[in-house]
């Protein structure tokens, strides 16, 4: 939540440049432009909805991305267990496809509005995230599971 609240305060000047807002001063006085303290308050209470708005989403783009992936691994640990070699290496290739149109999604939400996060950041916490294929990957060899259940997992994993 932390990084989350940090990324946003990192777009606030993307976003008060777009909007023409003015942002507070680190003392923790309002600028003054000549329209007042009610409208320096409103402007504020904006800036502030949209922390808000860009720490919610940019948590839930990097869990969500992060939960997905580990569930790809488990699935393609899975695979290797209970397929051929030949049938393996096909679930892996069609994981591989669509998580290359989910990353590239993923980063584009990363980067637009209302998130705008930096490319170079964008692109870290994307890989990040993605890594955790490889936990999923480990639990799904760790663990013992019966054909029923493995039946079922594919079937979720397929959609």
């Amino acid at each position: 939540h932390e990084e989350a609240t940090s990324l946003a305060k990192e777009g606030k000047d993307a976003y008060a440049d777009q909007k023409g807002v003015e942002l507070a001063d680190p003392k923790g006085g309002l600028s003054k432009n000549g329209n007042g303290a009610e409208s320096d308050r409103a402007r504020q209470q904006t800036l502030e909805a949209h922390y808000a708005l860009v720490a919610r989403s940019t948590s839930a783009v990097l869990v969500g991305d992060f939960l997905h992936n580990v569930t790809d691994g488990f699935i393609i640990a899975i695979a290797f267990q209970f397929c051929s070699g030949s049938f393996a290496w096909s679930i892996t290739g069609g994981v591989i496809a669509h998580e290359l149109a989910q990353e590239v999604s993923d980063f584009i939400i990363l980067t637009t509005s209302p998130i705008n996060m930096p490319v170079a950041k964008a692109l870290a916490l994307n890989f990040l995230s993605g890594t955790s294929v490889i936990v999923g990957g480990l639990i799904g060899t760790a663990i013992d599971i019966g054909s029923t259940a493995f039946a079922v997992l594919l079937a979720i994993g397929a959609g």
